[in-house]
C-alpha cells in the first residue's frame, strides 16, 4: 500500500476518491506484469473503503465497481505426482526426511489425506 497506493491516492479525502482512482492505480500495477499483486490491491483498496463506510468517513465503496475490471491472473499449475510409480519414490523421501515428531507425522500421513500444508496443520 506504502508503495502501490499511498503515492497516487494517499494525500486525498477518502470520500473524494472513486473507481477510476483505484483502477489508475491498479493499472499501473498491472503493468508492471504483477495482476496478482493488482488484484490484492484492489482488495485491500476494498477492505479500506468498507472501514470507511463502518466509521461514516465515506458512503460508499468505488473498488466494488471494478469487479472484473482487471485481467484475471494466469493460472499456475503446481507440480504433482501422478504415475503410481513415483509415488513410491515420494513416500521414501518423506520418511528419510528429519523433524520433530509431529512435523514427521504430518508428512507420513500427508500423501493420504490431500490436504494443503496449513489444512493439515489445523486438523484436530
Amino acid at each position: 500500500m506504502e508503495k502501490n497506493v499511498y503515492p497516487w491516492i494517499g494525500s486525498r479525502p477518502i470520500s473524494d476518491l472513486e473507481a477510476p482512482d483505484f483502477l489508475a492505480v491498479a493499472r499501473r500495477i498491472e503493468e508492471r506484469g504483477a495482476i496478482e499483486s493488482a488484484h490484492r490491491i484492489l482488495q485491500n483498496c476494498g477492505q479500506v473503503m468498507r472501514y470507511a463506510i463502518a466509521t461514516s468517513r465515506a458512503h460508499r465503496n468505488p473498488v466494488a465497481d471494478l469487479k472484473g475490471a482487471l485481467p484475471p491472473p494466469p493460472e499456475r499449475h503446481y507440480p504433482a505426482v501422478t504415475e503410481p510409480k513415483e509415488l513410491g519414490g515420494l513416500v521414501r523421501t518423506i520418511e528419510a526426511l528429519r523433524g520433530t515428531h509431529t512435523v514427521r507425522a504430518a508428512r507420513r500421513i500427508s500423501p493420504y489425506v490431500f490436504l494443503r500444508p496449513g489444512e493439515l496443520r489445523h486438523a484436530e
